[in-house]
């Protein structure tokens, strides 16, 4: 039995589930799926019991929770063998987590609504005043993905823009599914989305288009990991092995709509190559230590600004 204790959307984990099961039939793979706030309170709260933490991996949304369990000892370090073509960036120098799927927080439209001529891209194009009352966003108090682009923002452009952006009225929303649903819709004209989130969305046929803003782009790894209190160390290995392999990343591409750190991995639909070394290539260095020892201040100005 292996338990793994994850923040992926349910449909795909449930496909990774399925076909690593039917790979290594020997392994029965046990998932608690949670949103980044449920799977960060539930850790928590194992961390403090007398049984301590109890899942044998975990893969949630962004490194910042990792750094914290890292130094309390909580992560086993692992050095895989797939783990030489994920990029230094994307992976812990001392291979304690690796990014088994790189998400980004993007600028996406509703193309009923916006030309692309006249769509926004640049991160300082959502200061205009064109944008008021039609901008939404989710939640950087539930979403980490949130959180990071946030933290990138403040550090790459201050909390003026931030203010800017309560300037023009932005709404949060509780999920990037919410933005997602609400942008198409037409409730709002632009939104600050994940990239795969919007991009299923595009395939499935919904009016959206996606922007890699050029005034740098938030790239997160979404980390996973091995943790100390694991008692199938061997199965928990073999679980990495196969979602950093061809296999496994080629089934989140195609299944998820993830980009791949690999460069021998072919992009989900609706992506070129280009595209992904685009991305890859600009990505804001994102000081992920500052990220976790900040949260709590990071928020609450947040929430002063634009909730309050």
């Amino acid at each position: 039995m292996l338990t793994l204790y994850t923040s992926m959307p349910q449909p795909i984990i449930e496909k990774i589930e399925g076909e690593f099961e039917k790979a290594y039939p020997d392994l029965d793979l046990e998932v608690i799926r949670e949103s980044t706030t449920a799977l960060r309170s539930r850790i928590e709260l194992e961390i403090e019991s007398p049984q301590g933490l109890q899942a044998d991996l975990v893969w949630a949304a962004d490194p910042s929770e990792y750094l914290r369990l890292i130094d309390q000892g909580l992560l086993r370090q692992y050095d895989s063998p797939e783990g030489s073509h994920i990029p230094t960036k994307f992976k812990d120098a001392n291979n304690y987590y690796y990014g088994g799927r790189l998400i980004s927080m993007c600028i996406v439209y509703n193309t009923n609504q916006v030309r692309p001529e006249a769509a926004p891209r640049l991160w300082s194009d959502l200061q205009d005043s064109v944008w008021k009352d039609n901008i939404i966003s989710p939640d950087p108090r539930r979403s980490g993905s949130a959180l990071a682009w946030l933290a990138a923002m403040v550090e790459q452009k201050g909390w003026e823009f931030i203010e800017a952006l309560g300037a023009n009225h932005i709404v949060i929303a509780n999920s990037n599914g919410e933005v997602a649903d609400r942008l198409e819709k037409g409730e709002f004209q632009v939104a600050i989305l994940l990239d795969y989130v919007a991009r299923s969305k595009k395939v499935a046929g919904s009016p959206l288009e996606i922007i890699y803003p050029e005034d740098g782009i938030v790239l997160i790894p979404s980390p996973i990991a091995i943790t100390q209190t694991s008692d199938n160390i061997k199965g928990a290995e073999t679980f990495i092995d196969y979602v950093l392999s061809p296999e496994g990343q080629e089934l989140l591409a195609r299944e998820g709509s993830f980009l791949s750190a690999r460069s021998d991995v072919a992009p989900p639909t609706g992506v070129d190559r280009a595209t992904v070394k685009n991305a890859l290539d600009r990505a804001l260095v994102i000081d992920w230590n500052e990220v976790s020892s900040n949260r709590i201040k990071t928020i609450r100005r947040f929430k002063q600004i634009i909730l309050d």
